[in-house]
């Protein structure tokens, strides 16, 4: 093991010198207008495109050549680092990829140029992306709605930086979780692009029918119904519990900001008085029950519908989310997954359209109609959906696990409390 001692470098100090320009931020105010962009030419490098340890191909804008002659400082190639002044989260940094197109950085961004004979370039940008660094870029920013963080405050900001051989490794160790996370996200990635796929057959072809017929809804086979869902589910609306009544601890409040997509989410976390489950036991949720947000219930073309795990309850029901209460003649689970459709959600689109904020009520809820197939090929379509959501829930938590691994990583190799064993003598990749 390497007895090397570890140095404390400010930014400025891992930049290659040698190289004009080497950390700088994008042009500001009047020099890149709305005016000089272009449908071709140099890309310019937005905040969109800076995520935290990758680069973000899908957000596309240019300039001409010769706007980006007259910021020549601002020009970025492959290989550098790239480094966001604001938006969350702060100070966040990639590598801009190799390609043969030509950059260019806009305002709020940084380009940093690191200096590889000394320093290793991937070390340098997991040390930027870890608390450690971001938790300064916090402390030293400024604004109050959105955090910003200043080119010569940032400047400043310190790094732990091992011997070169040693940053290699550590760095070689957090590329291998990184690539398992990668091909753990491509896994649900695909897998959910499947399920959609058979969702959408299975919700309106069902299994093995040949006959087919012609509804307010469109095709559907035959023997199936076409019911509003007011015949099928009772929609209860939560209770308007007052916020005085909120506590530091005690039984879960349901509110809008934790029913997401498919989850309930707890970043925003209240809580009633535990007493309050006896009082308003008719608001009581509990495991399995499903809920949707009744405000903005509709995001990126899905209903924000979830189902409450053991985790989640026991808690309370807040007005503006809804329960679903299923009636026997129809299985929760296909109901559930019904819920999630594209279909469902476009028809939830339809209803809340010019209301300001988006709200939808129980009455236009039970008024969707919903193609019916009897109990039996209810129960078949749903465990075949249920074995897609299996597998997405599985390698979820995979994602997850392997992402709660790189954090501890993180915190134990780019602070010298575990040190890694390296070979003098051998080379280590970055």
């Amino acid at each position: 093991m390497s007895e090397k001692k570890w140095e404390t470098k400010n930014l400025e100090q891992v930049t290659d010198n040698r190289m004009k320009h080497s950390l700088v931020g994008g042009p500001f105010g009047s020099d890149l207008k709305v005016s000089d962009y272009t449908e071709l030419g140099v890309r310019v490098i937005q905040l969109q495109n800076i995520k935290d340890g990758f680069f973000n191909e899908e957000y596309k804008i240019y300039t001409s050549a010769s706007k980006a002659d007259e910021l020549i400082k601002c020009n970025i190639y492959p290989g550098d680092i790239i480094i966001a002044k604001m938006a969350e989260p702060l100070a966040r940094a990639c590598i801009v990829p190799e390609s043969e197109e030509r950059y260019v950085m806009a305002s709020d961004g940084i380009r940093l140029v690191v200096d590889e004979d000394r320093f290793d370039k991937k070390y340098v940008l997991y040390y930027i992306n870890s608390p450690l660094f971001r938790n300064q870029a916090i402390s030293n920013s400024t604004g109050t709605t959105r955090l910003r963080i200043g080119l010569s405050t940032l400047k400043k900001l310190k790094l732990l930086i091992p011997p070169l051989k040693e940053q290699q490794k550590i760095a070689a160790i957090l590329t291998s979780v990184d690539e398992a996370i990668e091909k753990t996200e491509a896994i649900i990635e695909q897998t959910e692009k499947v399920k959609k796929g058979v969702m959408q057959q299975l919700l309106t072809k069902g299994i093995g029918h040949t006959k087919f017929k012609k509804t307010e809804i469109g095709e559907i086979p035959e023997g199936w119904e076409c019911v509003p869902l007011g015949k099928l589910i009772k929609v209860q609306g939560g209770y308007a519990f007052k916020s005085k009544d909120a506590k530091q601890v005690g039984t879960k409040w349901v509110k809008i900001a934790n029913v997401g997509i498919g989850e309930i989410t707890w970043s925003d976390q209240s809580f009633l008085p535990n007493e309050f489950l006896n009082e308003y036991s008719e608001y009581v949720l509990d495991e399995n029950d499903l809920v949707m947000a009744m405000t903005r219930p509709v995001i990126r073309n899905q209903a924000k519908v979830a189902r409450l795990d053991e985790k989640d309850t026991p808690s309370l029901l807040n007005q503006r989310v809804c329960r679903f209460k299923i009636k026997d003649s129809l299985n929760s689970e296909f109901f559930y997954q019904f819920a999630r459709s594209r279909y469902f959600a476009n028809e939830i689109s339809l209803r809340i359209a010019g209301t300001d904020p988006p709200n939808i009520s129980s009455g236009q809820i039970e008024s969707i109609l919903m193609p019916l197939p009897p109990k039996e090929e209810q129960d078949e379509i749903s465990k075949i959906l249920l074995t897609h959501d299996k597998k997405i829930s599985t390698e979820n938590s995979r994602y997850h696990q392997l992402n709660v691994l790189k954090q501890g990583l993180m915190q134990i190799l780019l602070t010298g409390k575990v040190r890694v064993k390296v070979d003098e003598d051998q080379e280590v990749p970055s």
